[in-house]
């Protein structure tokens, strides 16, 4: 496992926009671009490791959003963290929940970020979507 400094995992956050339209609610994802060496082509949240100047996950995960997005923090309510999860990787991430104001044009980082999208919560929460899956790292990790 990496690690931040002193065997520490390396504080990070990620963005769960949820993006309030008046039908429905969606959650707003990425795609990383696959050329990137962490994760490349993956389907994730907005988010990245902690800079020395943020002053808080929320700080990070709004930096971040604004940085691979371009949403801007003005639109995002922040309703609230959900705890920890320390990767196999080293980082302590943060997941910070916000509520979206939708109508944003949004502008994705071409090097960090190949697509951005929408999926409907109602789609997220049918069971007949839900699979469970065990992954064990070539280290022994098992998730």
């Amino acid at each position: 496992m990496r690690a931040g400094r002193g065997g520490e995992p390396t504080p990070a956050s990620v963005l769960i926009p949820v993006v309030a339209y008046q039908s429905e609610l969606k959650i707003l994802l990425t795609q990383r671009t696959s050329h990137l060496y962490d994760h490349p082509g993956q389907i994730s949240f907005p988010g990245g490791r902690a800079d020395p100047d943020d002053q808080s996950p929320e700080h990070t995960a709004l930096r971040e959003a604004q940085e691979e997005i371009g949403l801007p923090a003005e639109r995002v309510e922040i309703l609230g963290r959900l705890p920890h999860y320390l990767t196999i990787t080293g980082y302590q991430v943060t997941p910070v929940v916000g509520l979206v104001t939708p109508g944003h044009q949004y502008q994705a980082d071409p090097f960090e970020v190949a697509e951005i999208f929408e999926v409907p919560m109602s789609f997220l929460m049918n069971p007949h979507h839900h699979e469970h899956r065990m992954w064990q790292s070539p280290e022994g990790a098992r998730r």
